[in-house]
């Protein structure tokens, strides 16, 4: 994450925090409080909006790579049981507080 954040195309931390609050969301559904299904619909929404490429290809293929990560695919399913995205929460913390 720490790359995301400093690498040659980095993403915001607003980005990142979002990002940590849909974990948050995706976790809370999984352990059964479906008010907070949306879930799906802000991850897609924010990488839309926040991953910049030069042509809808590379912007499709890097939101592909990110979905991947999170243990999504394409269709926004689980690739396993237990997605990575609930994972990713101490890892991004760690890395918000590494970058103030």
């Amino acid at each position: 994450m720490n790359a995301q954040l400093n690498g040659p195309e980095p993403v915001s931390t607003g980005f990142v925090y979002r990002i940590l609050e849909i974990a948050k969301d995706a976790e809370a559904v999984a352990e059964g409080d479906t008010r907070r299904a949306g879930w799906r619909a802000k991850l897609v929404y924010h990488l839309a909006r926040n991953i910049r490429a030069e042509t809808i290809d590379q912007k499709n293929r890097r939101i592909g790579e990110w979905l991947k990560c999170l243990g999504l695919d394409d269709m926004l399913g689980l690739t396993s049981g237990r997605s990575n995205l609930y994972d990713w929460r101490l890892p991004i913390t760690i890395a918000l507080y590494r970058n103030r």
